[in-house]
């Protein structure tokens, strides 16, 4: 795993020192070597960073950026495969210099062009520069595990594994893309290509793009796609599909332990990381363990984890995470997520990473099981009022207004959750489909509540830039939007900055795409029983662990945010949005938030998570653009 950076100017010469510069913000996601490389010709200058973390071959033969005849590549990842992919380079005459991937990638990219991204089976993205042809090449893995952000300017384009570096580089605009912004305040993160600049844009998964340096054009091609495998096999019983199943998570799992460094589990007290050490126990030996708890007895689950580590005889560590230790780290989170972030998940995933680096180099984490295998409970609740508001939502839109109407002029805490609700299923109830519904029914604030606050014409058409299927069940139209959006863009970006935040690499086996590929064509009743998700994935932990063991309520990751913010952290809270900060920024109605600040200060009820959101946002604002 590592930091990837480059930069191509067709209309004059890179300075080195300013590629350092860049390339030095990347240092954390590779602690143990880092390199660059200048190519320059007609077509201009093309110069790549890389900074290491050792993984696969630890030798100085690792090191890059890479080249080999006309090809440059700097590269970031696992290709899982690659030793397969390598003795079929052999056959055809090529030799190797390294026990990496990374030349693997280079040379099956000589052998076979882009066809070779589609035999890639891991995690990834990377670029190759083809002096040659005068063309450079972004590529990022099927599920979107890598991160890869991109900048055309004029006369060049910029790509990084964070944003940091493109924040830096004065070809590139530090406007605010208006729309990411008010996404981000729906949501929680920035979906799909968007980033929070307007002129940066992310790589989607399961995509690659070909930069023309002779013309400065840029093309985007998929090779791969999850709404391409949503179409049920009614012809596999079930049985059969555990069977099937469980050979999957075996190879894939399995494929996850290839390091030449030491591997550990994250381990939760759910059922999918509950799965994943119980697969990988069959025929791994001193697996190591690693568990989050909390002083706070209602977040903590270390007591069943416990429980399933003794059972599968893993050797199993337990942190403790004080209130103390999570509050103290919340006005620094923005050093760790370079774009605005809400999910305060964040804070454990951040404390925990940190604590097993010190233990391993590669951890495995259990993350995907709920998007394939209909794990959320919010999917049944979807559902039922998905049902009601087709009923007598309507009826309800009709009075939305009045009660929003009521709850702005009597500014009555419970009047003002009344409202909410009612926006909510008023939205509900004019959504043209389950699939737009659903977005309306993620998104944490309604439109006219977020307008009140932000000054924004409105967030993005979220639904037009993801993929969808066509005759599928309700439930599996959740989780393919889930897969594109939440999982992607919120999941994947929590665990990605936190990792390697600590130089730590997380890999994500129940991401393997011939896994997700099974996964997505089982029916619902494979996937829910009475209502509860994931019944596949708990019938294969039942052969493992006992049920007595497993089968307890999931507290996830919460963290109580808001009651801090009020409490210890409230100084800084009210310094970071204070009014002439907000006045500075020039993106909100500076009134409505400090009068909603000062509701929230004064322990009145309602929904504030906005401050939480907005909060994260300023932080971010005042270190990377100001």
């Amino acid at each position: 795993m590592c930091g990837i950076l480059g930069i191509a100017r067709t209309n004059g010469d890179l300075n080195e020192s300013s590629l350092e510069r860049c390339l030095d913000l990347l240092g954390h996601r590779g602690p143990d070597a880092a390199g660059k490389n200048i190519m320059r010709g007609d077509f201009g200058a093309v110069g790549f960073g890389h900074t290491r973390l050792a993984i696969l071959d630890l030798s100085d033969a690792g090191i890059q950026p890479m080249a080999f005849e006309d090809l440059m590549i700097t590269y970031n990842g696992e290709i899982y495969n690659y030793r397969e992919i390598r003795e079929e380079l052999l056959h055809s005459g090529y030799g190797f210099n390294s026990d990496t991937d990374t030349e693997v990638a280079l040379k099956a990219f000589h052998c076979w062009g882009v066809e070779a991204f589609s035999r890639f089976r891991g995690m990834f993205a990377f670029s190759i520069f083809d002096r040659r042809r005068e063309c450079l090449y972004l590529v990022r893995d099927r599920v979107g595990v890598k991160p890869l952000y991109f900048s055309m300017f004029d006369g060049g384009i910029a790509f990084s594994s964070e944003m940091r570096p493109l924040y830096g580089i004065p070809d590139i605009s530090q406007q605010i893309n208006r729309e990411a912004m008010y996404t981000y305040f729906q949501y929680g993160y920035v979906p799909r290509e968007m980033s929070i600049l307007e002129s940066c844009q992310k790589l989607l998964p399961g995509h690659y793009a070909v930069y023309d340096l002779k013309q400065s054009e840029i093309a985007y091609s998929e090779y791969w796609s999850v709404a391409d495998y949503c179409q049920v096999n009614h012809d596999l019983g079930y049985n059969q599909a555990i069977d099937q199943l469980q050979d999957l998570m075996r190879e894939s799992f399995r494929y996850r332990l290839v390091s030449d460094v030491p591997v550990g589990i994250f381990l939760s007290g759910g059922f999918d990381s509950a799965c994943l050490a119980s697969v990988l126990a069959e025929s791994t030996t001193s697996l190591k363990a690693f568990t989050m708890g909390f002083d706070d007895p209602a977040y903590d689950e270390t007591t069943t984890a416990a429980q399933v580590a003794q059972h599968l005889q893993l050797e199993h560590t337990i942190y403790k995470c004080t209130t103390t230790e999570a509050r103290d780290l919340i006005p620094h989170l923005c050093e760790v997520y370079d774009e605005p972030f809400g999910d305060a998940s964040a804070l454990p995933t951040v404390l925990l990473s940190r604590l097993v680096s010190d233990e391993v180099k590669v951890a495995l984490s259990a993350d995907g099981g709920d998007e394939l295998f209909a794990g959320y409970s919010r999917y049944q609740k979807m559902l039922n009022h998905w049902g009601s508001a087709q009923g007598y939502g309507r009826y309800i839109a009709s009075v939305a207004p009045m009660i929003s109407g009521l709850a702005g002029w009597l500014k009555f805490g419970k009047l003002r959750a009344l409202a909410f609700r009612a926006n909510k299923y008023a939205a509900l109830a004019q959504s043209g489909s389950i699939d737009a519904a659903y977005l309306e029914y993620t998104k944490r604030f309604d439109d006219a509540e977020l307008l009140r606050f932000i000054t924004a014409s409105g967030g993005a058409a979220l639904l037009d830039r993801c993929r969808t299927a066509d005759n599928i069940s309700a439930t599996a139209k959740l989780q393919l939007l889930d897969c594109q959006t939440y999982m992607v863009d919120d999941v994947l970006v929590k665990v990605d900055r936190a990792s390697m935040s600590s130089g730590l690499e997380a890999r994500e086996p129940f991401l393997d795409h011939k896994l997700i590929e099974f996964a997505m064509t089982l029916p619902d009743s494979m996937k829910l029983q009475d209502g509860i998700g994931k019944r596949i994935v708990r019938d294969i932990v039942y052969q493992h662990i006992p049920r007595a063991i497993i089968d307890q309520p999931k507290k996830g990751f919460g963290v109580p945010v808001l009651d801090w913010l009020k409490g210890d952290l409230r100084e800084i809270l009210t310094d970071t949005l204070s009014h002439q900060m907000l006045a500075e920024a020039d993106l909100y109605d500076v009134k409505q938030v400090s009068n909603g600040l000062n509701r929230y200060l004064r322990g009145e009820k309602g929904n504030f998570e906005w401050v939480w959101f907005l909060f994260m946002f300023e932080l971010w604002r005042q270190r990377w653009l100001r």
